[in-house]
């Protein structure tokens, strides 16, 4: 048996089979009960939330109705792990938590260590009953779960990312297909943001990182109009520049002097210009092209100058115009 609710609702019963509800409501009302857990849910409650606008007597029946059809997904027998209880006032869903993708969720949080955090970053396949159509009627009932939920793996990427301490361990890959996920739901999310950063830099691609940030900041004042958080900043401050030792990419920057070169001067003497090609100081040989670029610029400039100054001298010649002898 097993049952998801994160990245919508996906029941598959102890035979491997799919199960399928009657309407849609029956499979939220199906979603709101396995969301309750234990404590269940008030009768009233559900009848009233589920169908407004009808009398009392007609909600209660409606309810009925649409727990009979869910017991009849599930047949009872001896080794029944899913069943409705209750009594007059409340409903119950009793399953086994590790049968549910939420429990288990939570379940692993708790514990802290790295690899139950992998397991829950895996779990987490999108927002809850993220591809269910949901009423109007039921967006209250649903919007503080999938709120708990969505924080919840924000603050999970968040210490999963701060856990990982080298490159191609077994909970990297956990941690990068959440943040991706959680960005693909809300762009603006910076904790995703932070973790695919440093999962960049663990692999040494600190450019990766910076432009990470860069995607944020952009999405950030599209969106919302506001400049990332401090932490997000801080982070993206200790990766320009960052050196790694034995890198040999990794030479020190320095910082470029300006020489000045001295000469005698004369009142007739006329400005000089010297045009001097860029040096690549970064270590980063994406960057390269800047330097190309120069020197190409630099040349031509060179020689635009020399043929100005060129024509200048032949102009000012006492000598121009004057038969040759």
């Amino acid at each position: 048996m097993r049952i998801r609710l994160l990245g919508g609702l996906e029941v598959i019963s102890g035979e491997g089979r799919p199960v399928r509800f009657a309407t849609r409501k029956t499979s939220l009302l199906f979603a709101a009960l396995a969301l309750a857990g234990r404590r269940g849910c008030r009768r009233e409650a559900l009848s009233e939330a589920f169908w407004p606008g009808r009398s009392n007597e007609q909600a209660r029946n409606s309810l009925r109705q649409a727990l009979v059809n869910i017991r009849r997904s599930f047949p009872a027998s001896s080794d029944a792990t899913v069943s409705i209880d209750g009594d007059q006032e409340t409903v119950v869903l009793s399953v086994d938590p590790d049968e549910a993708d939420i429990s288990l969720f939570d379940r692993k949080l708790g514990t802290g260590s790295s690899a139950d955090l992998a397991f829950a970053a895996d779990l987490y396949r999108g927002d809850l009953l993220e591809d269910e159509s949901i009423p109007d009627e039921l967006g209250e009932w649903f919007a503080p779960h999938r709120s708990s939920y969505q924080r919840k793996a924000l603050q999970l990427v968040e210490r999963l990312s701060l856990a990982l301490s080298e490159p191609g361990s077994a909970e990297e890959m956990p941690c990068e297909g959440l943040a991706e996920r959680l960005l693909a739901s809300d762009p603006t999310a910076e904790a995703a943001h932070r973790a695919l950063m440093r999962i960049h830099t663990l692999r040494g691609h600190e450019n990766m990182a910076l432009r990470q940030f860069e995607t944020c900041r952009a999405l950030l004042k599209k969106h919302l109009n506001v400049e990332p958080e401090a932490e997000t900043s801080a982070l993206a401050a200790a990766l320009h520049p960052r050196q790694r030792p034995g890198d040999p990419r990794a030479a020190p920057a320095v910082e470029p002097q300006l020489r000045v070169f001295s000469a005698p001067t004369k009142h007739h003497d006329r400005p000089s210009l010297a045009v001097l090609p860029f040096q690549n100081l970064s270590g980063d040989v994406e960057q390269e092209y800047f330097a190309d670029a120069s020197w190409r610029i630099s040349r031509s400039l060179s020689r635009s100058f020399v043929t100005s100054m060129s024509s200048r001298a032949i102009r000012a010649s006492p000598t121009r115009g004057r038969p040759s002898t």
